[in-house]
C-alpha cells in the first residue's frame, strides 16, 4: 500500500523513572531501535513527544541529542508553543541545528485567520528555518521557505488516515509518510499496511483511547525498550491498550 514510500517515526520523549529528567541514554536506544527497523526520518516534539510537558531547554536538548545520534537523517521538529517569543526561539535553534520546523497554533486558543497569518509572518521574518504551518483543522496555511506537509491523500493513502485532517503524526512530508502507528516499528507498520483489513480495526481502537505518548511508550515497553513513564498528570496506557499492542506486535513481527 505504501508503494515504497519512506516512513518517518514520531518519537516519544524518554524520561527517567521518576519523570523528572529527560533521558539521553533512553533517547539513544529509541533512535537506534527505529533506525534498525526501517525509520527513514523522525518527527520530534509532537503529541507523541509530550511537547506541552517540556521546557524550552528540554526541547532544544532533545534536538541536539537526536541530531547527534542520527546525523543526516531527515528531522521534522514541532516548534509550537503558547508564546510567540518561545516559538521563534525554538525555531531559530532548530534552524541553526539544520532541522526543519513545523508549527501548529497553541491548543485551546482560538486564533483568527489573520492572527494565524501573523504568527506565520513572524516565523518567516525571524525564525531562520524552513517551516510548515498547520491551522487547528490541520490545513496547511502557509509554506515557509519551501518546506510543507500534506495529507496522506497526496500519495493516495487516504485509507491509512484516522484523523479528519492533516496532523503532525499523520501526514506526508517530502514524499515521506509520517504515521503514529510507526511507533511500533516502521517495518512492522509497513507489514500492517500490506494486510490493512486485519490491522485497521485494532489500530482504530487504539487511536480512540491511547494515541501519542501513551501508545509509543507502551509499544516500546512491549518490544523491550523502557522509555520511562509519561510526565504527570498524563498516565500510562491501560491494560486494554497494551493487550492490543501485544497482539499487533505478535501478528506483524518486526
Amino acid at each position: 500500500m505504501l508503494n515504497g514510500a519512506p516512513l518517518m517515526v514520531p518519537l516519544a520523549t524518554p524520561f527517567t523513572d521518576d519523570s523528572m529528567q529527560i533521558s539521553e541514554v533512553r533517547m539513544a536506544r529509541q533512535v537506534r531501535h527505529h533506525l534498525e527497523h526501517g525509520a527513514a526520518g523522525f518527527l520530534l516534539g509532537g503529541e507523541t513527544g509530550e511537547w506541552w510537558a517540556l521546557s524550552l531547554s528540554e526541547r532544544k536538548t532533545l534536538v541536539t541529542w537526536l541530531l547527534r545520534e542520527a546525523p543526516g537523517v531527515p528531522l521534522l521538529v514541532h516548534v509550537g508553543h503558547f508564546l510567540t517569543g518561545a516559538v521563534l526561539d525554538l525555531a531559530q535553534f532548530v534552524g541553526d541545528e539544520g532541522a526543519i520546523a513545523i508549527l501548529t497554533p497553541p491548543p485551546g486558543v482560538s486564533l483568527t485567520e489573520s492572527e494565524l497569518q501573523g504568527l506565520c509572518l513572524a516565523m518567516r521574518r525571524h525564525g531562520r528555518v524552513p517551516f510548515a504551518a498547520l491551522d487547528p483543522t490541520g490545513t496547511l496555511i502557509l509554506e515557509g521557505q519551501g518546506s510543507f506537509v500534506e495529507p496522506l491523500s497526496t500519495l493516495k493513502l487516504d485509507s491509512l488516515g484516522f484523523s479528519r485532517s492533516t496532523q503532525l503524526e499523520e501526514c506526508v512530508w517530502g514524499g515521506r509518510v509520517c504515521h503514529w502507528a510507526a511507533v511500533m516499528g516502521a517495518d512492522r507498520f509497513r507489514r500492517m499496511t500490506e494486510d490493512w483489513t486485519r490491522a485497521r480495526t485494532r489500530l482504530h481502537a487504539i487511536h480512540r483511547i491511547a494515541r501519542g505518548a501513551r501508545l509509543a511508550k507502551a509499544a516500546m515497553q512491549e518490544i523491550g525498550l523502557d522509555l520511562g513513564p509519561p510526565r504527570p498528570p498524563m498516565m500510562g496506557a491501560a491494560d486494554q491498550v497494551r493487550s492490543i499492542i501485544r497482539s499487533l506486535i505478535a501478528d506483524f513481527k518486526g
